[in-house]
């Protein structure tokens, strides 16, 4: 049985003020990238980030929209956002609910290469994510962080968000089961500035 544990976080979405984050260095070039077809050019003279993830295709087809850095030609870091069911059920299989009809989105499913770790890339791909959502009328996004993954809940609590619950799900013989509780009053969490 393969049991895992998610903080689940809500992020209402701002506009931050400059040099409220360490500028990433100039040696990293960004794409949003909404389609196969924009994949496809990027490829071109781009490593094919979609081999990083098999479903990338499918989720790209699905609506799903992709945020990607790169160091020269070399995919340096990977994530996603959603704003529909289909798209984020191509990349995620979590339980957690996201209102998507209530003006809710999704993102998550981040990844930086090893080699481009510890450089800030997934502080930069949120804030990025979370501009490119409110410029797009998204106000709100929900995501998930497994609760051992420091990194990224590090990250994660720089944008302020309501953690609002611990998520879990069980996977036996391809089932998989769902169930959140509170959090914990006494959870070191509960901070909402950057750490």
């Amino acid at each position: 049985m393969d049991r895992r544990q998610f903080y689940l976080y809500e992020h209402h979405h701002r506009e931050w003020p400059e040099g409220a984050f360490r500028p990433v260095a100039d040696e990293f070039e960004e794409r949003f990238v909404n389609d196969n077809r924009q994949a496809d050019s990027l490829a071109v003279e781009h490593h094919d980030f979609r081999l990083l993830l098999p479903r990338s295709r499918n989720a790209l087809d699905c609506g799903a929209v992709a945020f990607c850095v790169y160091s020269g030609t070399e995919v340096a870091h990977v994530a996603w956002l959603a704003t529909s069911a289909a798209a984020r059920s191509s990349l995620d299989h979590l339980g957690y609910a996201v209102r998507f009809e209530e003006g809710e989105a999704w993102t998550g499913s981040a990844w930086t290469v090893p080699g481009f770790r510890n450089r800030g890339l997934l502080t930069h791909s949120c804030r990025r994510r979370f501009e490119y959502l409110l410029r797009s009328g998204w106000m709100m996004s929900r995501a998930a962080v497994e609760t051992g993954n420091t990194v990224s809940h590090r990250a994660t609590m720089w944008f302020e968000p309501r953690v609002y619950a611990i998520g879990r799900q069980w996977r036996l013989l391809g089932r998989r089961w769902w169930s959140e509780m509170p959090v914990p009053d006494e959870a070191p969490l509960h901070k909402t500035s950057g750490t």
